[in-house]
Order: C-alpha cells, then sequence, then structure tokens
C-alpha cells in the first residue's frame, strides 16, 4: 500500500502467488487483487490492510474491475477464457461467463450496464450485459487487445506487421536461455518488453528482464515446449521446466503456460504462469507461498 501523498509504501500486504490485476472498490474500503497462480482473488480492508476474504476463481485470473455502485467484481480468467462474477457482499461468485481466447483485462461502462473483456487470442473483445451476466456483444479489433483496472485499450503504439515467424521466435528464445546465452535471448526482445513470471512481477524493459534470465542461467534452468500454437502475432503454450531452484526444494519439474505477444520481429510481452493443476507444481507453489509469507 502507497501513500499517495507521500509517495512511500506504508504497509505490505501477503496476498496470493503472483497477483496481478488490481482494483478498489468505488466506497475505498476495500481492494481486489487476482492472484494468478493460485486462481484466487485476495479482498483487502483498507482501514487494516489486511485480507479479509480469498475468493476462488477460474484460471489464472489476470484483469479485475468493480461496478460503479460496487456491488459486482468482474475477473478476466486467461486460462479458462471465462469471467467470474463476484457478489462484494457475500464475497462469493455468483456466475461464470464464457467469453473469448485468453480474456486479460475487463472494463465497466460508467454507467455499470456493461463490461468490456479484451480476449487477447482471438483479437476480439467480449460486451457483457450486467443485468443477466450474458455476452450480448463481439467485437472484433486488432494488436491483441489487454487491459487493467478501468481501462480497454491495445498494447500502447501501433502494432507493425510481423516480420518473423512468432512461433521461430518464441523457439529461438528458448534455445538461447537453455544454453545459458543471456544476450541471445535479450536479442528477441524488444527494448521496452515485459515479463511476468512467478520470478518477475512483473519486469518492464531489458534491463530488469536480463536480471531474471541471469538468475535462470545461474540455476541452470532449462525449459522444454510440450505444446505451441499461434493466433496472429500472439503465441501461447505449455512447457515443462527444470533447474536447480527446483531440485533444491526437493522438486524435479514443473509444468506451466505462456502467452507471449509478438512486435515487428521482437517479443513485447511474456506472461509465463506455472499450473497449480500439476501435483508437483501445485506442491512447488505451496513452497514458495509458504516462504513468503514467513518472510
Amino acid at each position: 500500500m502507497i501513500d499517495t501523498k507521500t509517495n512511500t509504501v506504508v504497509a505490505t500486504v501477503g496476498v496470493g502467488i503472483t497477483p496481478v490485476g488490481v482494483a478498489v472498490h468505488p466506497g475505498g474500503s476495500w481492494v481486489y487483487v487476482t492472484n494468478d497462480s493460485s486462481n484466487t482473488v485476495s479482498v483487502i480492508d483498507t482501514a487494516s490492510n489486511t485480507v479479509v476474504a480469498t475468493v476462488g476463481a477460474g484460471s489464472f485470473p489476470s484483469g479485475v474491475a468493480v461496478t460503479p455502485d460496487g456491488s459486482r467484481v468482474y475477473v478476466a480468467n486467461l486460462g479458462s477464457n471465462t469471467v467470474s462474477v463476484v457478489d462484494t457482499a457475500t464475497n462469493t461468485v455468483i456466475a461464470m461467463v464464457e467469453v473469448g481466447n485468453s480474456p486479460f483485462g475487463v472494463a465497466v461502462t460508467p454507467d455499470g450496464s456493461h463490461v468490456l473483456v479484451a480476449n487477447r487470442s482471438n483479437d476480439t473483445v467480449s460486451v457483457l450485459d450486467t443485468a443477466t451476466n450474458t455476452v450480448v456483444a463481439t467485437v472484433a479489433v486488432q494488436g491483441s487487445p489487454a487491459a487493467f483496472g478501468q481501462f480497454i485499450a491495445t498494447l500502447p503504439g501501433p502494432t507493425p506487421l510481423v516480420q518473423v515467424e512468432p512461433v521461430a521466435l518464441v523457439q529461438q528464445q528458448v534455445e538461447a536461455l537453455n544454453r545459458g546465452d543471456v544476450a541471445g535471448v535479450l536479442a528477441t526482445l524488444a527494448d521496452d518488453a515485459v515479463l511476468l513470471s512467478l520470478f518477475c512481477q512483473p519486469c518492464f524493459g531489458q534491463e530488469a528482464i536480463q536480471k531474471n534470465i541471469e538468475f535462470q542461467v545461474i540455476n541452470q534452468f532449462h525449459l522444454t515446449l510440450t505444446s505451441i500454437g499461434t493466433f496472429g502475432n500472439t503465441v501461447v503454450g505449455r512447457f515443462e521446466e527444470h533447474g536447480d531452484v527446483f531440485r533444491a526444494a526437493g522438486f524435479q519439474q514443473v509444468i506451466g503456460s505462456f502467452l507471449v505477444w509478438v512486435r515487428g520481429d521482437k517479443i513485447a510481452f511474456n506472461r509465463i504462469a506455472l499450473d497449480p493443476t500439476d501435483p508437483e507444481t501445485a506442491a512447488f507453489l505451496a513452497f514458495i507461498g509458504a516462504r513468503t509469507q514467513a518472510r
């Protein structure tokens, strides 16, 4: 929590694993945080800066928004292609709405009548009627739409034509990482690239990402792509990962998924999420969560 008058941190609140989205209740009493790797939403009481409820969501919850009257919270579940509708009075999910592929962001219209959901992997925006919690329209857009909080937009700047084959670019990056080639990984990234992962929450720009890459190389991370596909300039897939960090904690490997957005001939956005439905990966996430709470 940051005091906006002094721009200083006044409290640090432990939530779920890989917090991604944050939205504030219009009354200012509650803050809602989506936890990507826990598949939950943490509800924080701003009077005490403590978590007072944890709400189960869909797979890989990302964007979150609150209706103007404060009665509902809408959560975009990137991994399950759904939106969870949460009743703020009871902190329970009252509806699960199917939308497009990889919903990443969500926003509510000023009058509260509709919710807009940005679907990254099929370049659409789903329009939900809040009275019925159903999709009433699907709007085709461009450039892998994304949104955070109360905003719906494409990623900043124009979207140049893809000059490389996106899947090949991702494979090139993985091969460079596996051979410990930090410069090779950086060569695949845009200068303003964003990395969102368990160890990078998030990292903005090459300088910050380089530290994460060096950490992976030192700890002998090795990535195996088990599936990969593309939707225009967006690449999605799954992976298995080995490394000293996992072995030191008593785990052989973890599995997860990734979503990469390519701009021009470089990777501009990379979101990596571990899969809590895999028993060994879930145990590792629980191990990390316990260590984080103990600090």
